[in-house]
């Protein structure tokens, strides 16, 4: 987690990497985070004596996104009331100035658990202090504080767009002290913008290791594996994500993967990406748009339908979801449902595209021998737009049909005014002079 006296904002940029469909049920399991119990524990350092200020953040395995977090007292002592013990939990422990312990905890496997909480105690070791020695608290500090100082020389570097100084600067922060994590954050940044993808790597797992489930680092990783075109990986980070930053901006990077699903005609994995956007983000109507949309590009009617009829229960003038709805319940023979959907285009939206859905049913009529529902069809469109050409030259077509020759020469004469040279207009004048002859 990066401490507040070293946060800086930064913007990343996202290429799209689809991932594996399976995935995808396994991000969104949500169980109930309360229960009747308790969370205690203890954190000290390695001479076992109490941390004041330390925080614990809890976060379940399966829901990491709605985590909970608690400093320790004088004591070094922690609690959290309304605890559920009975679930497997991911425990990040930090203070400045010691490492980072990540633990992962499943009830009745580690500390104590019983009906009553779950207890589990800490210990942080002193950054710059290995294991089996130990450096002096000042030479610590020292290095710390020129760490730090470089640190923000190398952000003030990066707000003015020195990529190469900003650079210099981080690399001498990390070299000073290499468990400062948001040099990492930096660092990935820069070398990503510079076109360093393998360093942008390093730096992203290095930041990781110290502060796993940070979104920031994630999406610079997510960000560099897409732009070296390591898909698998790239996927693996997006799931990461999915569970760190449940929020609109992570809904986007799904959006985004169907997107590209879509344009690579991979209609599966294209509804797959849009649910999970909707799952973050269940207001995001491009995604819900895009996702009836790949419902009819999959045949997928019956789907089609359900999702139309919800969003237009909320937003009845969504003219994409209502045309979804006619396609739809017309491509499943519910005629009345799908004429009743028409009907409703053409009060809301008596446009071009609402005239080419009426021309569409007149051809279908037109070809199943019912000539009287085709013109009527026609006439229609042309009434929502009467230079429609293709309505013109079926209504021509239905004139001929139905001899009334005079009349489509009239019509085929207009058109061709408009049209010279037309091959379907003038092939239907040729026919109907030759009708009128004989």
């Amino acid at each position: 987690m990066t401490h507040a006296v070293f946060s800086h904002t930064s913007m990343f940029t996202g290429r799209n990497v689809p991932w594996a469909l399976g995935w995808i049920g396994l991000l969104f399991v949500t169980l109930p985070l309360l229960a009747q119990g308790h969370l205690a524990g203890t954190v000290t350092d390695t001479e076992g004596k109490p941390l004041s200020g330390v925080q614990v953040k809890v976060s379940p395995l399966l829901d990491a996104v709605q985590s909970f977090q608690v400093e320790t007292d004088e004591q070094g002592r922690f609690r959290l009331e309304n605890f559920n013990p009975g679930r497997a939990y991911r425990f990040l422990v930090f203070k400045e100035g010691y490492r980072t312990v990540i633990r992962n905890v499943e009830s009745g496997l580690s500390g104590t658990s019983g009906l009553g909480g779950l207890e589990e105690d800490f210990t942080l070791i002193p950054i710059g202090v290995n294991p089996g020695g130990k450096e002096s608290n000042l030479l610590i500090m020292k290095r710390r504080s020129a760490g730090t100082e470089a640190y923000r020389k190398g952000n003030r570097w990066l707000d003015r767009g020195n990529l190469e100084k900003a650079k210099r600067h981080y690399e001498s922060a990390r070299r000073l002290d290499p468990e400062l994590a948001p040099v990492y954050e930096g660092l990935s940044l820069v070398y990503h913008k510079l076109g360093e993808y393998e360093a942008a790597l390093e730096a992203s797992g290095k930041a990781l290791e110290l502060s796993p489930w940070e979104p920031d680092y994630l999406r610079i990783r997510y960000d560099a594996l897409n732009a070296l075109d390591r898909e698998d990986e790239g996927r693996e980070v997006l799931m990461q994500l999915a569970q760190a930053a449940a929020d609109a901006g992570t809904a986007n990077l799904f959006y985004n993967e169907g997107v590209t699903a879509v344009r690579r005609r991979d209609i599966d994995l294209a509804i797959s990406m849009f649910e999970a956007a909707l799952r973050l983000n269940p207001e995001m109507s491009l995604a819900t748009e895009a996702l009836a949309k790949v419902y009819a590009e999959g045949q997928k009617y019956e789907l089609v339908l359900a999702l139309a009829l919800e969003v237009l229960a909320k937003d009845p003038d969504n003219l994409e979801l209502l045309r979804l709805r006619q396609e739809a319940a017309s491509r499943l023979g519910r005629d009345a449902e799908a004429a009743a959907a028409l009907e409703e285009l053409v009060r809301r939206d008596p446009s071009r595209r609402t005239a080419t859905l009426i021309y569409n049913q007149g051809v279908a009529a037109f070809n199943a021998g019912d000539v009287a529902t085709a013109e009527g069809r026609f006439r229609t469109a042309l009434r929502m737009d009467d230079a429609h050409l293709q309505a013109r030259i079926g209504l021509a077509e239905v004139l001929l049909k139905t001899k009334r020759h005079a009349e489509c020469l009239d019509l085929i004469g207009s058109i061709l005014v408009d049209h010279p040279g037309n091959g379907d207009a003038e092939r239907i004048a040729e026919r109907a002079r030759s009708r009128m002859g004989s």
